[in-house]
């Protein structure tokens, strides 16, 4: 007696218990098990929404079908039937395209925020610790230099202390009680300012600036995105120290700040007054031709040896460098995901080249020519690949637009070429596939494969 041959159950059951073993070995290994598992549960919901796309597509395939004749009728009865390639190529090539378009949008944003705007709009130089005597000397010699000191697009220079946030509302802060992409602002000192007139570029989002000859109580205008990590709005009051004293002030404002523009960005700016008196360091930055930087930075080295200088395009140029190399790695990842899809493909390609042996004899019997046997299956398979490459792109861009613009708060194009690139190739490889099932087929007596049928 032949051995029973395994149904499909216990298949399935051997796979999702690999399934689940995988997840618990990737959350338990993992320096952070809840966000590896929030991953993984994504990726299981990526996929649960491929399936579903290659079942709507096989749907529609069905309906066109309906309404065409001849070889169209074929195909899309092909695209559409129980033995249709889309259940096998949406998901194995989709899930793969979509990290890809996610790691590629992400990439070119990035790459493309600090290779063009940030250079444009951030200073060229940065400086820092300038003494609150030797400020007004200070602004000459960038006069000297060439540096419009009066344009603000140019040249900013204002007063830095350090404070650390004690209480709001009398009621001592807790870290649980704030936002965690706002805790860099608690449990520590962050550089704030105080200003008397208004900035152009400061756009308020609710409150009043004070008047410019203000003299009263301490006002404080504070950033949108901290003003809602510490769920404060106008009319609070919050408690600071600052050099060794607490000050209490009352929250006149909420300001959006643009932290990649050029600007003295503070999380906090006060009112003139009773800051004043601290003896503050001020802190500049400048807008300079790159020939002359060098220049800039001897003269303020040599008369002001105390101020620390630092120069925004080398550290832009560094970063650029980083974010290469760190995409080249997850390049790597999302490749071996899409060549494990492929590895897939193959053998889907296998599996349909069987099943499809007495199609195609059927077809070469009746006087189907060769040019359109290998157009037929290499447009079924790239029909399929469109189709799993669309999904790709929608769940790869979805993805990416709230890692740019939330995580990163850079701003969002659309990486047009890198999915381009993506989308044409992955319906090429799939077009070039059908191509080899026909070549295969058609090196096959017609006779030969009905008898073996």
């Amino acid at each position: 007696m032949g051995g029973r041959t395994l149904g499909p159950a216990p298949e399935m059951a051997g796979a999702v218990g690999a399934a689940v073993l995988l997840l618990v070995i990737g959350v338990a290994t993992s320096p952070r098990p809840l966000m590896s598992f929030l991953l993984l549960v994504g990726a299981g919901g990526v996929y649960a929404v491929l399936v579903a796309c290659a079942q709507l597509i096989r749907m529609a395939a069905r309906r066109v079908a309906s309404r065409t004749r001849g070889m169209s009728r074929l195909l899309w009865s092909n695209l559409g039937g129980a033995n249709s390639l889309a259940p096998q190529i949406a998901p194995a090539l989709g899930l793969g395209l979509a990290l890809l378009v996610l790691v590629a949008s992400v990439q070119d944003n990035l790459l493309r925020q600090i290779g063009e705007t940030a250079p444009q709009t951030a200073p060229a130089l940065v400086f820092s610790q300038i003494a609150n005597r030797e400020a007004a000397a200070f602004d000459q010699l960038l006069s000297e230099q060439g540096v419009e000191i009066s344009d603000p697009e140019t040249y900013q220079r204002v007063p830095t202390l350090l404070a650390r946030i004690v209480s709001i509302n009398g009621v001592e802060i807790e870290e649980e009680d704030v936002s965690e992409s706002e805790r860099w602002v608690i449990g520590r000192e962050v550089n704030v300012t105080y200003l008397d007139e208004q900035p152009d570029d400061v756009e308020l989002q609710s409150g009043e600036w004070w008047p410019a000859d203000y003299d009263g109580s301490l006002l404080v205008s504070v950033e949108q995105g901290v003003a809602e990590g510490l769920k404060v709005d106008v009319g609070d009051r919050i408690a600071f120290r600052i050099s060794g004293r607490t000050v209490e002030s009352r929250m006149s404002s909420v300001r959006r700040v643009d932290w990649g523009g050029f600007g003295v960005n503070r999380p906090f700016v006060f009112s003139p007054g009773q800051l004043s008196a601290a003896n503050p360091q001020h802190f500049a930055i400048a807008q300079a031709p790159v020939e002359r930087e060098a220049a800039i930075i001897n003269a303020v080295g040599a008369a002001f040896p105390e101020v620390i200088v630092f120069q925004t395009r080398e550290a832009l140029a560094t970063a650029r460098r980083v974010v290469g190399d760190i995409s080249i790695a997850v390049n790597a990842i999302a490749g071996v995901v899409t060549i494990a899809g492929l590895l897939v493909l193959l053998g889907a390609l296998a599996t349909i080249a069987r099943k499809r042996k007495v199609e195609s004899a059927i077809l070469k019997t009746i006087g189907a020519t060769r040019p359109r046997l290998l157009g037929l299956y290499a447009i079924e398979l790239g029909l399929a690949g469109a189709a799993a490459a669309l999904v790709g792109v929608v769940v790869g861009v979805g993805a990416a637009l709230p890692v740019v613009v939330v995580v990163f708060e850079a701003t969002w194009s659309w990486p047009i070429l890198p999915v381009a690139v993506i989308t044409t190739g992955s319906i090429l490889v799939c077009a070039v596939g059908g191509a080899i099932i026909g070549a295969a087929l058609l090196a096959q007596r017609p006779m030969q494969a009905l008898r073996t049928a």
